[in-house]
């Protein structure tokens, strides 16, 4: 049995150089692909009933969104502040996933494709709001960095196929939401508990009573979770180590592929200096 796998060992391991050989490959082949491919292009806009203003494209940073919201406040207050970052957000995107390309990241674009086609949608704040396209999940994940930025408790609100954000303010839960395809009173921040009452949901939706997203939502109660975290934890993990591994795993498989090639095959210097040894006549013999 010993004498099997001493014999099998060099196999094994012929077979897994191989397929080292075979994954490097792929991935330089993947990441060449990648360099020459053009940028992620946003979806079309196609929700005319959205506020979306082009020219809000250049606050495409967290930094500038608050400040830009800030010199909207009319008074030093906290709600006032909120009600307006709420507003420049609402009119900063459109619907529709902002997502990774094979340009950004050919991992995720790769696991979206093959997986789960959420995988290369954008999680992190600051590259979310370099488009113009975003999903209710990816507003309020924006929406939820500014308030960081502004010291504002927040928590992420579940409720059926829809992602907000609330902000406590002054003792209170308010909604934050600037996506906008189905029209609703902006004409103030609504408290939370609103959402749980038809009253409240008749002042907040006056326009919208027949929408089928709003009236699965009236039915639920909202719950709160995660306050003052992060929403997309892991998925920001898996962008980071994926943008990683699409942008600069090819360089250590090439350099291991090499090093191996080059302890394998002696220098070829070694080479020319014994052939130009053994090209030398000898001395004739007297």
């Amino acid at each position: 049995m010993a004498t099997t796998l001493r014999e099998a060992k060099p196999a094994i391991a012929r077979r897994s150089w191989q397929l080292f050989h075979l994954v490097t490959a792929f991935v330089l082949a993947m990441t060449f692909t990648a360099s020459i491919s053009p940028p992620a292009i946003d979806p079309e806009w196609t929700t005319p009933a959205e506020a979306f203003d082009a020219s809000l494209a250049p606050l495409d940073s967290i930094d500038k969104v608050v400040a830009a919201s800030r010199a909207k406040v009319r008074k030093p207050d906290e709600l006032e502040a909120v009600y307006q970052l709420e507003q420049l957000l609402r009119y900063r995107f459109y619907h529709g996933y902002s997502r990774y390309g094979i340009h950004e990241n050919w991992l995720a674009w790769l696991s979206a494709k093959v997986l789960n086609p959420d995988f290369n949608a954008i999680v992190d704040p600051d590259e979310i709001v370099r488009h113009g396209s975003a999903a209710c999940s990816q507003q309020a994940i924006v929406v939820q960095a500014a308030l960081a930025r502004l010291g504002v408790t927040y928590a992420t609100v579940e409720v059926p196929e829809h992602f907000m954000t609330a902000a406590w303010i002054g003792g209170q839960w308010y909604m934050v939401d600037p996506w906008g395809p189905n029209p609703r009173n902006r004409t103030r921040l609504f408290r939370l508990e609103e959402l749980m009452t038809v009253d409240g949901r008749k002042r907040l939706f006056p326009e919208a009573q027949s929408s089928a997203k709003w009236d699965r939502l009236r039915f639920a109660v909202p719950k709160l979770v995660k306050v003052d975290q992060f929403p997309a934890a892991r998925a920001l993990a898996f962008h980071r180590v994926t943008g990683w591994i699409s942008h600069w795993l090819w360089l250590p498989l090439l350099s291991l592929v090499l090093a191996r090639l080059a302890l394998r095959r002696p220098p070829i210097w070694r080479g020319l200096f014994r052939r130009g040894r053994q090209s030398t006549p000898l001395p004739a013999q007297a």
